[in-house]
């Protein structure tokens, strides 16, 4: 099917058809001073990405997508981390019974 396309581009174009076009990235939604106070909530707690995004939303009624909240944190040098699995066979006073033995 690309080559398809391509043929398609080729015949229409020649050679120029074939060159990539890149979308233009466009001004950032978000000013250079919300990207710091949106840092400096985030370093006060643990968020998912899911939670920035409506933390966005909320605090300065911009809307992103999951993706763009991802690059947007990449790009403030926050690091993700895999959730901590909860196994819910386990006693609630799991320790206790554990310094016991």
């Amino acid at each position: 099917m690309m080559g398809y396309l391509w043929q398609k581009k080729w015949n229409a174009e020649g050679y120029r058809g074939l060159i990539p076009r890149y979308a233009r990235k466009g001004p950032s939604k978000m000013s250079p001073d919300q990207r710091e106070a949106l840092k400096e909530k985030l370093k006060h707690g643990q968020y998912t990405t899911a939670q920035v995004r409506d933390m966005i939303r909320e605090k300065f009624g911009i809307q992103y997508t999951m993706k763009q909240v991802w690059v947007i944190l990449k790009k403030m040098g926050m690091r993700h981390a895999k959730p901590y699995s909860h196994d819910k066979r386990r006693p609630v006073n799991a320790e206790n019974i554990l310094k016991k033995t």
